[in-house]
């Protein structure tokens, strides 16, 4: 029976170290899932960080599309201004020329008589 009771003894002493080398085992699983985990954020914020780049250069890229497309506005502005300003100044020369053409000629006077 003491026999029996040391066995015992003995198998209870090797299952609680089964039972630490599973528990080992868990936890050693546990940190390579975490690593997994953290392998994938830092993957997550690589591309994160690509996307922020290629958002930031497209930005940038339509700050100068936009820049250039007003600065083409104001010529265009610009121009408009002159022709206005040459259409205005035609209408004045052709009401000009409708008034002279349309004035009665009159003729000049007649010189004034000389008297001896």
């Amino acid at each position: 029976m003491a026999s029996l009771h040391d066995q015992f003894k003995s198998l209870i002493v090797e299952v609680s170290s089964l039972q630490d080398s599973v528990k080992s085992v868990q936890e050693n699983f546990d940190q390579l899932n975490a690593a997994h985990r953290l392998q994938d954020m830092e993957k997550a914020l690589s591309d994160l960080n690509g996307k922020a780049v290629g958002s930031s250069n497209l930005t940038e890229e339509t700050k100068t599309q936009v820049l250039d497309m007003s600065r083409k506005i104001k010529e265009q502005q610009d121009t408009l201004d002159q022709l206005r300003d040459q259409v205005d100044r035609l209408r004045q020369e052709l009401i000009q020329v409708k008034a002279r053409a349309e004035a009665p000629s009159v003729p000049p006077p007649p010189p004034p008589a000389q008297t001896r």
